[in-house]
């Protein structure tokens, strides 16, 4: 697991040192000034979902009802922040950036489902104490996001600083799905099925509010 996680660290450096190489110092400013919005979001469409589900997951005599309420909530809180940001793209834009980032803002909005996602798989796997599953999916996803960029940076010729900022969130999206694909593949072959039926549990909704919104 420190392996892992020592490795998913350095490959994470790596794929900065690639951009930073391979972009323009404009560009790269624009990723600077973005990151702080992209944190908040993150921030917003998780609201301490993956710690939740993990401790949810760990009691003894958990149920496929409180896997799948915490699903629904997830669903609840990306369709909320996706929308509300949507509506304030333009005025973010032109009031707090000062630039026409408006096509660069939007191209965050994929990443909220892949990371709201990724985050349960997450939280799923520490739950049920597959330590080694979810620090390897950090090495899959900053691997998939090295070689996105190698491969975009050696094919293409990109001189404009929003589509070059758009390639490092294109490479966020990428890592973020291949994680993804990687957790449920893991899942699969545990034979054990992340769950069974979607259904609901007004209990698990009021602990999963209790957590997240008054204490975290």
């Amino acid at each position: 697991m420190i392996l892992f996680s020592f490795i998913g660290k350095t490959l994470s450096f790596l794929a900065r040192i690639i951009l930073a190489r391979n972009i323009s110092t404009t560009a790269m400013g624009y990723y600077s000034i973005l990151s702080p919005t992209i944190i908040i979001l993150i921030t917003c469409v998780q609201m301490g979902i993956p710690s939740i589900i993990s401790k949810i997951v760990a009691k003894k005599g958990y149920t496929f009802k409180d896997v799948s309420t915490s699903i629904y909530f997830t669903i609840f809180t990306t369709l909320i922040t996706s929308s509300i940001y949507l509506l304030l793209v333009p005025t973010l834009s032109h009031l707090l950036y000062k630039q026409n980032f408006t096509s660069l803002l939007y191209s965050v909005v994929p990443f909220l489902p892949c990371v709201s996602i990724s985050g349960l798989l997450k939280g799923y796997l520490l739950g049920r104490r597959k330590f080694m599953h979810s620090s390897f999916s950090n090495v899959v996803e900053e691997t998939s996001r090295i070689m996105f960029l190698l491969i975009v940076f050696s094919c293409t010729s990109i001189n404009d600083p929003i589509q070059m900022c758009k390639i490092a969130i294109y490479a966020m999206i990428l890592g973020e799905i291949c994680s993804i694909a990687y957790m449920l593949y893991m899942i699969y072959l545990e034979k054990h099925h992340f769950i069974k039926k979607l259904e609901y549990s007004n209990d698990t909704l009021k602990y999963i509010l209790k957590e997240s919104l008054f204490i975290s």
